[in-house]
């Protein structure tokens, strides 16, 4: 009762509070919207006060600035004019902005108009005056004093305007300050109510906090429990907060860390949890930081290893989860794991005893060769290899005879590929030292082997293939043969008989005589076999039947029978022995002729063993029901499979129709009479479907019915077996789900690559253009800690820039999708283009960076990738070597193959880092030496090679500098064929042409590359006796000219350039050792360089020369089209710098409109725009005669498939990617399609 009336007090306060608050914040709501306008009002007056402050400083400044020159005559005092001019007009606007709800000040600012345009009008009159006639016909503008009286009349509008906002200014605030108090009033009204509330809810709070002691109570009695059973598990178990301070550990858990549970709680993870990688001893991130991080189920990577308190260390694997409430907040981590220790060094046990078993194989001097049933060679010792001259092939074992050149001892005859030894083996047989002969192209003259072979057996005796043993047996063969050749004369009796045929002493027993096929047969060699008795190849057991059997016999009587008898390996055979007595010399013998029946025996007993097995297989199977049908379909026999897949026991089916396996639907449409039929027709029928048991659950059974007819062709019934397939139906589902969830990540993962190419790369050029531009000082003058600060903006973006690229790189690799081009690349080239790029680098260490390539050699490569590969490699020797050393690329054939490599003298590699030196985020250490990079160059290297089909390999010792080295396809070229690489290099359409006269080969391409790199067309002349002629056919644009070249000196060929008037105002750029800039001058060379010459010092030089001969200015705007606000207004900068007109859209749909509205001189166009792609803009504007020839520049970060690279190249000018360096040449390009305003007026 008390509960309900302290409940209605709280309810009648609440809602005495609900009905005076709302009353409170309304009115405390309308001081404060009085309050905003007021304030809102203000800042109005005062940014009117600031402009018209500004307006009047404007009028002075121009004024001040036509003074400053009239006084002077120096131009540079007209700045102020000039900058006043400019934003007159936008002040003028501002203010008629900020005074469009007052009329009054509207029709001063009508005054104020076109007393400025006067005053400004009268400015320029005298400024053109002084001009025209000096300081004198300014003046007597000046001194007739109406600039004076506009002046006056500016400031007294502008005075009036002021003071009329200055009132207003102070009324507004009055009104302020009448809402302010308002508002401390009912603010004050509303803390009294709000203090009423407090002390109820205080009141309520005590018998709260009883309540919530007995909650805390039971609270603790769960945890008590919780923490009794996670401490009876036997997998560790350590649980967090969300700082990751440990909250619980059980025994398990201590036991392996080391930590006690007082010791471990409230400690960080990161120190109770101490996990290093076992094989570089490298510290793990801890598992829990990854689960707050990615807020799901994580596990560590194989190789973990546990350092524990006391020292101990332990091989682990582990999980870790969230731990969460129902409504998803995150409460903890809980984090199971165990020893793997004893598992991890089992396995290396393993290891260890495969890799004894592989070293005793290939130690022993006979061949051994294992295959599996499906003919797969599991084993091929190297002895094998030796004898047999070939190695383990790819080839099935109906092919293995004419591979191998396998033929029967008569050396003619091909093997049968069936009958090999092998493929007995692998059949089951054991065969035992069949003769075989080998002979090949790495074996011409041939061998005769001796084979042994067995089947090998699995666990339960399952075949899983066969081993043959081998050796070489010739030269006993040939021994053998000149034997038996000897005493042929004596053996034609026996050697003509196939069954072994033997002459024993009825006395001593002792064989006197046998015939080939007995000393084959048993084994022995002749010499062997003379020198047994009978009772030696008698079982032991048998001997004494036969000493009673021989002294029973009559000497005279022929005699008959089944015996066995033993062969020289102790293999006991089944013989059927015929024998009758034979004077053999002055003896009286016996002759024996032995028909060996063990394999009739064998057989005899196959068929009742293969019976006893049918009968076993039938009645014992349980994973098949095998059962008989009578041909209308009735159960005849029933088998223990059958009883425990369909449930029924024999008595009960027996006798009834199989069709009370189908379910309903199948019997109605008569599905078993069909099933019975086609077997009928076909002989057998096999179908998967569902079936039904006894309970009437139903399976997915696989059925094969096989029809059994008797040997007149008579059906006598049906062989039905049937196997439970539910399962593997599931699998096979959960397989095509599992696929298809495979598919949908891996597109996700390529949209993701994508998307964060774009999203990564974007801002990051924003950051190296405006630290470009601030570089450059185009803003004002910067001082030496600002410019140390931007190169490191600089150097910073263009680190993270390259890691980003480095990675994309990586990941398209590593999932496939890196496309490449293929063509014929000239390596001479190649090499001067990177040569020309990594220059400066090299020069900075005062290095020798120098290219040697043997003869006129082209590769079958991604020209881009291939440069990649050898940016990389020879950047890296740049890195590593030291001050003064030397890199090499070089390059020479081996036979179809070009080996490149890249060569320096700096520090090497220690061995134990080149075993890893190609790995992903892998970096050199060298001591005392900070390692620069991301440790991704070498691995994206590697991979690039390896996408070529070649390898890259490293030669390195400590001290002796290093080599790397790879091959690629060389490409044939005839020797009459030109060379497409060496003459004129393309680029974008309308790019000037360069002609390089130069005979020094690597010279003339460096040369090349710099000014091809920066968006030049370039031809070479190495013939500088026809630089004349050709200069005068292909009219170059400039000309770069050696001096010291033979058989004609430069100074001659820049006679013949000046003095033949089809060459005679074409630029002449001299590039040469000789530091005589006069003489040049003399011969009328326009500019005079001396090697070794920087690409920025060749640029300038071209530069001014293409300058000199005039452009045209631009008529129309260049149209920017970039969706990121600070790309766009980086380029936008970059393009004014320049001189250039710039309008911009922010989208494709704002493009299309500008284009549709106002045909620019050029367009530069990212691709991934909002509402239309730059694809489909291209796509549209070259399909509309209007827009089919605008020039169009691509400026882009996405990663393009070759399609579309392809696709951009057809339609567009040019292609500068965003993640390269792009700002330089964009602008030479521009400079060579759109003259800026800057250079036309220079």
């Amino acid at each position: 009762m008390r509960w309900r009336l302290e409940r209605s007090l709280i309810l009648a306060g609440f809602l005495a509070a609900a009905v005076i608050l709302p009353l409170v914040g309304w009115e405390s709501y309308r001081d404060t919207v009085r309050v905003a306008k007021t304030a809102q009002a203000r800042r109005h007056s005062y940014e009117l006060g600031r402009v018209l402050d500004e307006t009047r400083a404007r009028v002075v400044d121009a004024e001040t600035g036509q003074r400053g020159f009239l006084l002077t005559g120096d131009a540079a005092y007209l700045e102020p004019y000039h900058e006043a001019i400019k934003n007159l007009d936008r002040v003028t606007d501002e203010l008629k902005k900020l005074t469009s709800d007052n009329p009054e000040q509207q029709k001063r600012i009508a005054t104020l108009e076109p007393l400025i345009a006067g005053k400004l009008a009268e400015l320029q009159r005298t400024i053109d005056l002084h001009r025209k006639r000096g300081l004198a016909g300014a003046t007597q503008v000046v001194l007739g004093g109406q600039g004076k009286q506009l002046m006056d009349r500016i400031r007294a509008v502008l005075t009036e305007m002021a003071d009329q906002e200055n009132n207003l200014r102070d009324v507004r605030s009055q009104e302020m300050a009448e809402a302010l108090t308002g508002t401390r009033r009912i603010v004050l009204a509303g803390n009294l109510v709000s203090l009423m509330l407090l002390l109820l809810v205080f009141a309520t709070s005590i018998r709260e906090l009883s309540h919530r002691k007995h909650t805390q109570q039971a609270l603790a009695k769960s945890e008590k429990l919780l923490s009794t059973t996670l401490g009876s598990i036997g997998d560790a178990v350590i649980a967090t907060d969300m700082n990751g301070a440990v909250t619980f550990m059980n025994s398990v858990a201590q036991s392996l860390t080391g930590w006690t549970g007082a010791e471990a709680m409230g400690k960080s993870m990161d120190l109770v949890f101490d996990i290093v990688d076992k094989n570089t001893r490298s510290p793990i991130e801890n598992p829990v930081k990854r689960v707050f991080r990615e807020r799901k189920v994580v596990g560590l990577a194989d190789h973990t290893l546990l350092l524990s308190k006391g020292g101990r260390e332990y091989d682990i694997e582990d999980t870790a989860a969230p731990i969460l409430t129902n409504s998803g907040e995150g409460l903890g981590v809980v984090l199971v794991f165990r020893d793997i220790t004893a598992k991890n060094q089992a396995e290396e046990e393993t290891r260890r005893q495969k890799e004894l078993l592989q070293l005793i194989l290939g130690s022993i001097a006979d061949g051994v060769v294992v295959a599996d049933s499906a003919g797969k060679f599991l084993l091929f010792n190297a002895a094998a290899e030796q004898v047999l001259g070939i190695g383990a092939t790819d080839t099935t074992p109906d092919q293995w005879s004419d591979q191998y050149g396998s033929y029967l001892p008569d050396t003619v005859t091909l093997y049968p590929s069936n009958e090999l030894p092998l493929v007995r083996a692998m059949r089951g047989e054991s065969v035992d030292a069949v003769e075989l002969f080998i002979r090949n192209a790495q074996v011409p003259v041939g061998r005769l082997l001796s084979i042994t072979g067995r089947p090998l057996r699995g666990e339960g005796g399952a075949l899983q293939g066969g081993v043959v043993v081998f050796h070489d047996i010739t030269e006993s063969k040939r021994a053998e043969e000149a034997l038996r050749q000897s005493k042929e004369r004596y053996h034609l009796l026996f050697d003509s008989n196939p069954h072994p045929v033997w002459v024993y002493d009825l006395q001593t027993l002792a064989i006197l005589d046998a015939n080939r096929s007995a000393v084959r047969n048993y084994g022995y060699l002749r010499e062997e076999f003379l020198s047994l008795t009978m009772k030696d190849i008698h079982p032991p057991e048998d001997v004494p039947t036969l000493l009673e059997s021989t002294g029973k016999a009559p000497p005279d009587t022929e005699a008959a029978g089944i015996s066995k008898h033993r062969k020289k390996d102790g293999t006991l055979i089944d013989v059927e022995i015929t024998s009758h007595p034979f004077v053999y010399g002055d003896k009286n013998a016996r002759l024996v002729v032995a028909t060996d029946v063990t394999k009739r025996k064998k057989a005899e007993e196959a068929l009742r063993e293969g019976e006893e097995r049918f009968r076993l297989l039938v009645s014992e199977v349980t994973d098949y029901a095998i059962l008989m049908l009578d041909p209308q379909g009735v159960v005849a026999s029933w088998n223990a499979g059958a009883e425990r897949i369909k449930g029924y026991q024999a008595q009960e089916i027996v006798g009834q129709h199989f069709s009370r396996f189908y379910p309903t639907e199948d019997v109605e449409r008569g599905k078993p009479a069909y099933e019975l039929k086609v077997a009928t027709e076909l002989g057998r029928y096999e179908d998967e479907g569902w079936r039904v048991r006894k309970d009437g659950s139903r399976f997915w059974a696989n059925v094969v019915i096989t029809a059994l007819r008797d040997g007149t062709g008579r059906l006598r019934g049906f062989a039905k077996v049937t196997r439970d397939s539910t399962e593997h139906k599931r699998t096979h589902e959960l397989i095509i789900h599992a696929k298809q969830e495979a598919e949908r990540t891996s597109k996700f993962k390529d949209q993701f690559l994508s998307t964060m190419s774009h999203e990564l790369r974007t801002p990051l050029n924003a950051v190296l253009g405006f630290s470009d531009l601030l570089a450059d000082e185009r803003y004002g003058p910067v001082n030496d800690r600002q410019r140390r600060y931007i190169d490191h903006i600089h150097t910073g973006g263009e680190h993270l820039l390259r890691l980003i690229s480095d990675i994309l790189d990586l990941s398209k690799i590593e999932a496939g999708k890196m496309e490449l081009t293929r063509e014929d690349v000239k390596v001479a080239s190649a090499f001067a283009d990177v040569i020309s790029s990594l220059y400066p680098l090299a020069e900075k260490k005062s290095q020798a960076l120098l290219q040697q390539v043997e003869g006129n050699l082209h590769v079958h490569a991604d020209a881009m990738r291939f440069k990649q590969v050898l940016m990389n490699l020879a950047g890296n020797a740049i890195k590593f070597t030291p001050t003064g050393g030397r890199i090499e690329l070089a390059a020479r054939q081996l036979e179809d193959q070009v080996r490149v490599e890249v060569r320096d003298d700096g520090p090497g590699i220690p061995p134990e880092q080149q075993q890893r030196i190609f790995e992903a985020f892998f970096r050199l250490t060298q001591a005392g030496t900070a390692t620069e990079g991301t440790g991704l160059g070498l691995a994206i290297t590697a991979r690039l090679v390896e996408l070529h089909g070649g390898k890259l390999g490293i030669e390195s010792q400590p001290g002796g500098g290093t080599c790397f080295y790879f091959s690629l396809p060389l490409v044939a070229i005839a020797p009459g064929q030109p060379d497409q690489t060496s003459g004129v290099v393309p680029r974008a359409r309308n790019a000037p042409r360069i002609l390089v006269v130069e005979d020094n080969a690597a010279t003339g391409q460096l040369i090349q590359s710099q000014l091809a790199s920066s968006g030049y067309e370039t031809l070479k002349c190495d013939q500088p006796e026809r630089a004349s002629d050709i200069a005068a056919e292909l009219q170059p644009d400039a000309i770069t000219l050696d001096l010291l070249m033979s058989p004609v000196h430069g100074l001659e060929v820049l006679l013949q350039l000046k003095n033949d008037p089809r060459t005679a105002r074409i630029p002449v750029i001299v590039v040469t050792i000789v530091d005589q800039p006069s003489i040049g001058t003399a011969f009328g060379a326009d500019e005079y360089l001396i090697k070794p010459v920087d690409k920025a010092t060749l640029l300038a030089a071209v530069e001014r020369c293409l300058r000199s001969r005039g452009g045209a200015a631009p008529t129309r705007t260049i149209l920017v089209v970039e969706d990121d606000v600070s790309t766009l207004e980086m380029i936008v900068e970059l393009l004014k710098a320049y001189g250039y007109a710039v309008s911009t859209a922010a989208d494709g749909e704002q493009a299309r409109i500008s284009v549709a509205q106002f045909l620019p001189e050029l367009v530069i166009l990212d691709i991934v725009l909002p509402k239309m792609s730059g694809f489909e803009l291209l796509a549209e504007w070259r399909s509309n005669p209007r827009t089919a020839e605008l020039s169009v520049f691509v400026l882009t970060s996405k990663d393009l498939t070759k399609a579309e690279e392809k696709y951009i190249h057809a339609h567009a000018e040019s292609l500068f990617r965003k993640q390269n360096s792009w700002r330089e040449p964009l602008i030479k390009q521009l400079e060579r399609v759109v003259t800026s305003p800057s250079l036309e007026n220079a």
